[in-house]
């Protein structure tokens, strides 16, 4: 799905809003996720996590994998044919936060973004005949590869689903067609036909993932449509893309995560969250122990509502209310010590984030009240032990989320560490929790990677302590990542 255009003086949450500066970053915009219908649709922001929730509702059937085989195909179909043989199998999905697309990958079952539903457990899921179902379940999540499952089990008025294709060996200059929504704003619309060439593959070694490029570009809206052929098979699920280009996962990598989620596997690792339905309070008391240590909580807003919320310590904190297309819509960071007071007119409905965050070296008391109910987000992530040798899966919970870990070393211990995602640009950071200086350590684009945003470096402990190895999430997330520790 694609973000909304913004006002200028928007900013978005940056690597530098963990140091002691906090200078915020311009918005990127080089990733497609879905087309937003408007701003006052945007509203439900529960993923994450997303990502109800972000989390991941319980799996409501148990399937056998889906059907790999192909079936013949007439070969070198005109565009119309194309288009006639698989566009009724292709869905239009949508939430309240926007649109997206999706493809019937069996008799049951639709396979689309994370990023679309995100952060819901249901879609509304129309077809091109006009069968529609209003409230879809949302039934399985793959935040590392980026895909989710809808159940369509028992709907009667189904299309044939698609045949899938062997991207395997396919010659750079492939003509391929590209099936999906984008820039949807009808109730029930039809889907889109664009055509192109096979560019490139590229491939996220770390994340075992492949992915077609092509040049047959749609606008937001086309994340969770097909990639096809010129003989009618789905070749890639598209969901990403930059200036000038698109993306699709492989066909083979999605079928076989797609067989393993229905069989009941854990595809990415990733402990499932839901966002917090109860209880909701007005006032908290936090201990915040570091300037890593970020706390979070959702708050349910309706178009025209104020909130206000103030937060009083001895410390240097700052507050921020992050909405769910990653801008900060306002800031409280006035003084080094006593309240700091955030207000805001929400500009939509939906859930928002609301942060604090410390650049104190110390654990510090904070009382937090609010005058509009505020629920708290735990982060599973945070203050988890890792040690060398370790691959783990994590999330970015929103936009900006900053994970941080513990790891103990020794003086003279080295650690090569990488961090692989698709949906966020994460940046490493190292340091000690009492270090009031500049950090240890850090990297945001050493890595490669799809866009070449991965983060790596590598670091020589100086002395024996327990260090924070610290994950944020620069601009793209919510999404999943991959956190590997050599040493």
């Amino acid at each position: 799905m694609t973000t909304p255009p913004r006002p200028s003086h928007h900013r978005i949450l940056g690597p530098d809003n963990l140091q002691k500066d906090r200078v915020a970053a311009d918005a990127p915009s080089t990733l497609e996720k879905g087309t937003v219908l408007s701003r006052s649709a945007v509203a439900a922001l529960a993923v994450i996590v997303m990502l109800a929730a972000c989390g991941e509702a319980e799996p409501t059937t148990t399937s056998a994998a889906p059907e790999t085989t192909t079936t013949a195909a007439p070969t070198a179909l005109t565009s119309q044919e194309v288009f006639s043989t698989v566009s009724p199998a292709l869905a239009f999905v949508e939430v309240d936060l926007g649109s997206g697309s999706g493809v019937l990958f069996d008799e049951s079952h639709l396979v689309t973004n994370a990023h679309v539903v995100w952060p819901h457990d249901e879609a509304r899921v129309v077809f091109p005949n006009g069968t529609e179902i209003e409230a879809a379940p949302v039934t399985h999540f793959d935040e590392i590869a980026d895909l989710a499952i809808i159940d369509l089990g028992g709907v009667v008025g189904l299309p044939p689903p698609v045949v899938f294709g062997d991207p395997g060996g396919m010659a750079v200059g492939t003509e391929l067609f590209l099936i999906g929504y984008p820039g949807e704003v009808e109730k029930y619309p039809q889907p889109t036909l664009t055509r192109g060439i096979l560019s490139r593959v590229r491939t996220i070694e770390a994340l075992g993932l492949e992915y077609l490029q092509t040049d047959a570009v749609i606008a937001g809206g086309q994340s969770g449509g097909a990639l096809v052929t010129n003989n009618g098979e789905v070749i890639g699920i598209s969901g990403l893309g930059s200036e000038g280009f698109g993306l699709a996962t492989a066909a083979d990598d999605v079928l076989e995560r797609l067989g393993d989620m229905l069989a009941g596997d854990d595809v990415d690792g990733i402990p499932r969250r839901t966002y917090p339905a109860d209880p909701a309070d007005l006032t908290f008391n936090e201990t915040v122990q570091h300037f890593s240590d970020e706390r979070t909580w959702i708050v349910d807003l309706e178009e025209g509502d104020e909130i206000v919320v103030e937060a009083t310590s001895d410390g240097d904190v700052a507050l921020a209310l992050i909405a769910a297309d990653a801008y900060v819509e306002a800031e409280a960071d006035e003084g080094e010590t006593g309240s700091e007071a955030l207000t805001f007119e929400a500009l939509f409905d939906g859930p928002y984030f609301l942060t604090l965050g410390s650049f104190d070296t110390r654990p510090i008391e904070v009382a937090i009240e609010s005058n509009l109910p505020m629920r708290r987000l735990v982060d599973p992530d945070d203050g988890a032990v890792v040690t060398a040798g370790d691959t783990v899966s994590g999330y970015a919970d929103y936009p900006g989320d900053i994970d941080y870990y513990l790891i103990d070393l020794a003086a003279g211990d080295t650690i090569d560490v990488l961090v692989s995602a698709v949906l966020m640009d994460p940046m490493i950071i190292i340091d000690l929790p009492d270090n009031p200086l500049e950090s240890l350590a850090q990297d945001v684009d050493s890595g490669g990677g799809l866009f070449g945003t991965d983060a790596r470096l590598t670091f020589t402990a100086e002395t024996d302590d327990t260090y924070l190895l610290v994950i944020v999430d620069e601009f793209y997330g919510p999404g999943g990542y991959v956190l590997k520790i050599d040493g």
